[in-house]
């Protein structure tokens, strides 16, 4: 109960205003407290923490994916309509304490970076208010892993919220 109620209060002070610093800070706290009081499983159970507390707050899980990627692998992409009336925030991060980097893209259609989160951080998140509808092909890379050739599984969600 002390842990739910560290991570609520965390979100509450941070995911209220659409500010990019707050919510990376906010998740990477969530993950790290998630991290510490739980070990990963195949389940991911901070990837269903994460997404229950962001529902929490009002925000929509409107794509959820992951994949199996070694150190320098990326994934998949895959095409996600953006719509000009939502704030969004795109996340990444994988489901055990092994990979160390984690980075996310968006692309245009025709292969521009629309933004991109490639710190070095074990969480990477994007938020974004198109101010046009469009397509965009959404990327995540396993960096850097403290066992290169282990696949980890990393989770991408992404999260709306009407912009009011």
């Amino acid at each position: 109960m002390k842990h739910t109620n560290q991570i609520s209060r965390i979100l509450n002070n941070s995911i209220g205003s659409f500010n990019m610093k707050a919510i990376f800070s906010s998740f990477v706290v969530l993950l790290f407290a998630i991290t510490a009081h739980t070990k990963a499983t195949a389940q991911c159970n901070s990837y269903y923490q994460v997404k229950a507390e962001y529902e929490d707050r009002g925000w929509t899980v409107s794509a959820d994916r992951y994949c199996n990627l070694t150190q320098g692998q990326s994934s998949a992409a895959f095409s996600h309509y953006f719509s000009e009336n939502y704030n969004y925030v795109v996340a990444a991060f994988a489901c055990d304490d092994d990979v160390r980097d984690v980075d996310i893209f968006l692309y245009t259609s025709a292969g521009s970076v629309y933004s991109q989160d490639n710190r070095t951080s074990s969480v990477a998140v994007i938020s974004t208010s198109p101010l046009s509808s469009r397509y965009l092909q959404v990327v995540s890379r396993n960096y850097s892993s403290a066992t290169p050739n282990y696949a980890s599984q990393v989770r991408i969600l992404i999260f709306s919220k009407y912009r009011q």
